[in-house]
């Protein structure tokens, strides 16, 4: 008995036609989201007057942008965790500030943030060991406190 192969199938024109439509996107995405791109300390100021206007969404993004591009910057990490406060999503706040704590903002700084949203998440006892007046230079808390 003589056994036959099928013949193989030949690509469609319209699988031809997808490819090609897709080798010709990818030149094009790439230069939008180069350009769509922008430096880091244009994504901060960015962030910094959506913060002030209340478009809480739109700082994120430009601020998770600049923690992309620049990770260890701690006043974008900072302002995250204000914005993420502000919007209402304090265990992602207290995240960011404690990051930028280890950054290098100082705790007298943060506190007042990382104490806000460690009572919105009701962890009463943390926010009492955290503001303790005793890990504080009393002249900050003065600072602080005016």
């Amino acid at each position: 008995m003589l056994h036959l192969s099928p013949r193989p199938k030949r690509p469609s024109a319209i699988r031809y036609g997808l490819c090609a439509a897709l080798v010709a996107l990818v030149p094009l995405l790439s230069a939008c989201e180069e350009e769509a791109g922008l430096p880091a300390e244009e994504s901060y100021k960015a962030a910094q007057e959506a913060f002030d206007q209340g478009k809480y969404r739109t700082g994120i993004i430009h601020l998770k942008n600049v923690i992309k591009e620049q990770p260890q910057n701690k006043d974008a990490r900072f302002l995250l965790g204000r914005t993420f406060l502000e919007q209402g999503s304090s265990a992602q706040a207290e995240i960011e500030l404690r990051r930028a704590g280890e950054l290098g903002i100082p705790k007298e700084k943060l506190l007042r943030w990382i104490g806000q949203s460690l009572l919105t998440q009701k962890k009463y006892e943390e926010t009492i060991k955290f503001a303790d007046p005793k890990a504080y230079d009393s002249n900050d808390l003065k600072a602080v406190a005016h």
